[in-house]
């Protein structure tokens, strides 16, 4: 099984999910290959991100499961709209659930795409709380969500999120 995991807009996101996507993929014996997107933009250091091009190199990687954060994950959702990623699993963390943005329409019609999900969301998160996404997601039924304590975006207990990912992928 691969597992990929796609970072928020911060660069300082991508060691952190380096750090999840290394300690979940250890925890499993069921993750044959790994990696982090590093986002070029990044090295640019001239935003914003070429959706476009991420989304060709995620989709080439051919993940079994993702693990995105923020604007990672609103990568994925418009990537899996289109048909251009189709994992079996995903986790999405930090969801932007508050920002109006287009690829947040998925949520609306999760089911549609048999994937399982497992969303993380800190309950008064600045960029879109717990209920906010749970509004999104409606009687959809194909997802978990662990709502945590925090509003400020940032995630930064990854033991807690290793253990809550490393449990529902039954690691």
């Amino acid at each position: 099984m691969k597992l990929l995991g796609l970072p928020g807009n911060n660069h300082q996101t991508g060691p952190w999910m380096e750090t999840i996507v290394q300690s979940v993929s250890a925890a499993s014996g069921q993750i044959s290959d790994r990696r982090t997107q590093h986002y070029a933009f990044w090295q640019e250091q001239a935003g914003p991100i070429d959706a476009e091009h991420e989304t060709r190199l995620a989709s080439d990687y051919k993940a079994d499961v993702i693990i995105a954060k923020s604007m990672g994950s609103l990568l994925t959702l418009a990537a899996i709209a289109a048909h251009q990623l189709t994992p079996a699993r995903c986790v999405f963390i930090g969801v932007p659930a508050g920002n109006g943005h287009p690829a947040l329409s998925v949520l609306q019609r999760w089911d549609e795409f048999g994937i399982s999900a497992l969303f993380i969301q800190q309950t008064d998160d600045i960029t879109g709380t717990s209920a906010q996404l749970m509004q999104l997601l409606g009687s959809n039924t194909h997802y978990e969500l662990a709502e945590i304590a925090g509003h400020d975006h940032v995630y930064s207990d990854t033991s807690e999120l290793i253990s809550m990912i490393s449990s529902w992928l039954g690691c």
